[in-house]
């Protein structure tokens, strides 16, 4: 596809009515039984389909409409449709890699259709399937594209991602620690380096070149690397700030609050350190028990924008003082949505930090 009619099939997508608020409530309180009825109906279309859905077990099955239900509540809930196309290709590249053909995902928008008009009155099941109309009109499209994510890489980058998919722990870290004394500042190997490793690790499990086991050893290995990086820092700021910094529940990529934290501590904060991925319950109660002057969110995936709002809102219902900085890829997309339940949105660590501190009175 060129990019022409790329952009072309994104702006068109600016042009999806947003789905009323009604809509959306109609939505999420309906949400267990369309998916009881989508997975009903798309049993009974796939019953004779050859290949992909036909044979896989039906607890797969169910889980990806569960998260093709929740993709489709963030975008109807933040008005997200501009990067409908995006995220569905990402969708359709991590599980078509793993044995689902082009039949199974235009299979699922079309049930995904009649789920919402079968449980859902007009109008509001009319506003919900506009933007599973569009997925339709535009399905060869994004699966096109969706067949096309190769990336090329700088040399410094390749070099540092193929030391961790080799498993090369000190090597790596001393290819960081190099970096560092030779000028490169923290800020940049976290952001420009760590961060965007990472992130090609995601898309080459993503395309199946990798596995979850490798995901999990460069994980560990780049938990290794900041361990290095912040021993062979100075700390030489003290500040009299509190931070907690933790994933929103159901987030499954932990080492951008990691990444937060240790940057952070690095800062001078003092860090409540309670895990990354913890859930609700724990993280309101250490929000109430340590008083934290600031609380940085991480949330990476979109269809967790609602479970990240939901909580900020409960953060700031039972302490109206504390300052509420979201980040990660999915918090940048919702940027506008989400600054009416937090008070900054951080399109990196270093304005978080900054924004954290100019919040609670001081200035970086």
């Amino acid at each position: 596809m060129n990019s022409d009619t790329y952009q072309q099939a994104k702006d068109d997508a600016q042009e999806i009515t947003p789905v009323s608020e009604e809509a959306v409530k109609a939505f999420e309180h309906s949400f267990p039984k369309i998916l009881d009825l989508v997975n009903e109906k798309f049993a009974l279309e796939t019953k004779f389909m050859e290949g992909d859905a036909a044979h896989l077990p039906t607890g797969m099955l169910r889980d990806m409409h569960k998260r093709f239900g929740e993709l489709l509540r963030a975008v109807y809930e933040f008005h997200l449709y501009e990067n409908l196309f995006d995220e569905f290709c990402w969708y359709i590249s991590t599980y078509s890699k793993r044995g689902f053909g082009e039949s199974f995902f235009s299979t699922m928008i079309k049930t995904w259709d009649i789920g919402i008009h079968s449980v859902i009155k007009p109008p509001q099941s009319h506003e919900l399937a506009r933007p599973l109309q569009w997925l339709q009109q535009h399905f060869s499209l994004i699966y096109q594209q969706s067949c096309d994510t190769d990336v090329a890489l700088p040399d410094e980058m390749r070099l540092f991602v193929d030391l961790l998919l080799s498993k090369k722990r000190k090597e790596a870290a001393n290819h960081m620690l190099l970096l560092l004394n030779q000028g490169v500042a923290i800020e940049k190997l976290y952001t420009d380096l760590l961060t965007t490793a990472l992130r090609e690790i995601g898309r080459r499990w993503q395309k199946n070149e990798i596995s979850v086991v490798d995901v999990h050893v460069a994980t560990d290995i780049c938990r290794y690397i900041i361990m290095r990086l912040v021993d062979s820092i100075p700390i030489n700021i003290s500040l009299p700030h509190r931070a907690l910094v933790t994933c929103v529940p159901g987030e499954e990529h932990e080492m951008g609050a990691e990444i937060v934290e240790n940057f952070l501590e690095l800062k001078g904060w003092i860090i409540e350190s309670m895990g990354h991925i913890a859930p609700e319950s724990d993280i309101m109660k250490s929000i109430v028990s340590d008083k934290p002057d600031a609380v940085f969110l991480s949330v990476t995936l979109v269809a967790n924008l609602p479970a990240a709002k939901a909580l900020a809102l409960k953060i700031r219902k039972h302490n109206s003082r504390v300052k509420i900085i979201m980040g990660g890829y999915a918090a940048v997309l919702a940027r506008k949505s989400l600054n009416s339940c937090c008070d900054c949105v951080a399109g990196s660590i270093e304005e978080g930090h900054k924004q954290a501190l100019q919040l609670i009175g001081e200035h970086a």
